[in-house]
């Protein structure tokens, strides 16, 4: 079994749960039990190109949904870079990859907050931010949206979709790229695992407070609430 793919997988993924790898473009979706069989299958198709893995675990349901999602085990950013996208997107892509790691760093002296991994994908990175445990959807995604705005503010041109999508897929390292390289992983740092609390404590510090409900509250509340102001309004 390969040492280092489990070794990522244990990290990013939750400890419990159902685990998904999907193909693409074809859409196909696979479901694993744990973590042991979803490496022996990746293993299966390293030289197949498109393989993506949800970055979440998941419910009784065959679907990659984020109703889907039970649990969370990492924080992740999506940094994006290439001359092409760069030239229609300059304000959300980097021009190359050393661009990209120059302003990787720049984030992280600024923060503080070491990835532990960092995965080539393309010309861009994918940063994970390890956890030290589970944590479920609804403690996931404030944190998460704290760190999207903490990105907007210092000026890291990362994908806000990506920061806080529950049911990201991302592709597997050490796998084959669709344009023919490996995604691979060019850093790791075991001993950078955090808490939610004490990453969410400082992303707080460079995150502008946001009057979101999205941003405030967990999801399964959020209807509960609004139910509650409409009703309170209409008694006022």
């Amino acid at each position: 079994m390969d040492k280092s793919l489990t070794n990522f997988f244990r990290h990013v993924l939750p400890e419990h749960g159902r685990y998904l790898m999907r193909t693409l473009p074809r859409g196909q979706n696979q479901f694993y039990n744990s973590i042991p069989e979803l490496v022996h299958a990746a293993e299966a198709r390293r030289e197949l190109p498109g393989q993506y893995f949800t970055v979440a675990s998941l419910g009784k349901d065959d679907n990659g949904a984020a109703a889907n999602v039970i649990a969370m085990r990492s924080h992740r950013l999506d940094i994006d870079a290439g001359g092409d996208k760069f030239a229609r997107d300059p304000d959300g892509v980097y021009p190359d990859r050393d661009a990209a790691w120059a302003a990787t760093a720049d984030f992280v002296r600024l923060t503080q907050l070491r990835p532990t991994f960092v995965v080539s994908s393309g010309a861009g990175l994918h940063l994970y931010f390890c956890l030290s445990e589970d944590v479920t959807p609804d403690e996931w995604l404030p944190v998460a949206n704290l760190l999207k705005r903490a990105c907007k503010a210092t000026g890291f041109k990362a994908d806000p979709t990506c920061t806080a999508d529950a049911a990201r897929i991302l592709r597997v390292p050490e796998w084959m790229h669709t344009n023919g390289n490996r995604v691979t992983i060019l850093r790791a740092a075991a001993n950078a695992v955090y808490t939610n609390d004490e990453f969410g404590e400082v992303l707080s510090r460079f995150a502008p407070k946001s009057d979101s409900i999205d941003d405030i509250l967990p999801r399964r509340a959020r209807g509960a609430t609004v139910l509650r102001l409409l009703t309170d309004g209409k008694h006022s």
